[in-house]
C-alpha cells in the first residue's frame, strides 16, 4: 500500500476548475501527517539526496542503452527528455527493415524478459509517439546490471 500526495501550480482560472472537480473530502489525517513529515527540512534534504541518486542512475542507464551494441541489436534512440524515473526505449526491426519500429518485437521482448528473466518492463506502444516502445524504470546500479544483461540476451534471440 502506498500514499500519494500531489501539488499543482497553475493559473487561478485553472485551479478554480480543479476545485470544482475535487471530491467533497480532503486528504486523510494520516496522509497529511506523512506529507508534513516528508516536507520537513530533515526529510527534504533526504529527498534531495534520493533525487540526486535517481538522476545519476538514470544518466548511467541512458548511457548504457545508447551504446552502439544496443543499436546493433535494434534499440532505437531513446524518446523524451529523460527527466522522469524511467526511460522510453524504441524497439526496431533487425535485418532488412532495420531502423523501422517493430511493435510485435517490442511485445515479444517484454514477454520474454518477464517470463524467462523475471524482469519487468512496461510495453507503452499504445501511447502517442511511443509505438513499439518499452518503458524501463530507473533502478539501482545492481538492478541496471541485471536488466542490461537480460535485455541483451533477449535482443539476441527475439
Amino acid at each position: 500500500m502506498s500514499n500519494r500526495v500531489g501539488m499543482a501550480f497553475a493559473h487561478p482560472v485553472v485551479t478554480s476548475m480543479f476545485c470544482k472537480l475535487q471530491m467533497p473530502y480532503g486528504l486523510s489525517t494520516p496522509v497529511l501527517s506523512l506529507a508534513t513529515k516528508a516536507l520537513s527540512p530533515k526529510n527534504a534534504a533526504r529527498a534531495s539526496r534520493l533525487i540526486g541518486r535517481v538522476k545519476a542512475n538514470r544518466a548511467a542507464l541512458v548511457e548504457a542503452l545508447s551504446d552502439e551494441n544496443f543499436r546493433q541489436l535494434g534499440v532505437g534512440p531513446l524518446i523524451g527528455g529523460n527527466q522522469a524515473n524511467y526511460v522510453v526505449v524504441p524497439i526496431l526491426s533487425i535485418g532488412k527493415e532495420m531502423a523501422k519500429r517493430d511493435d510485435d518485437r517490442a511485445r515479444a521482448i517484454e514477454a520474454r524478459l518477464r517470463e524467462t528473466h523475471r524482469v519487468g518492463v512496461r510495453y507503452v506502444g499504445k501511447a502517442v509517439h511511443c509505438e513499439a516502445c518499452l518503458r524501463v524504470s530507473v533502478g539501482t546500479a545492481k538492478e541496471h546490471k541485471a536488466f542490461l544483461k537480460a535485455f541483451e540476451e533477449v535482443l539476441l534471440v527475439v
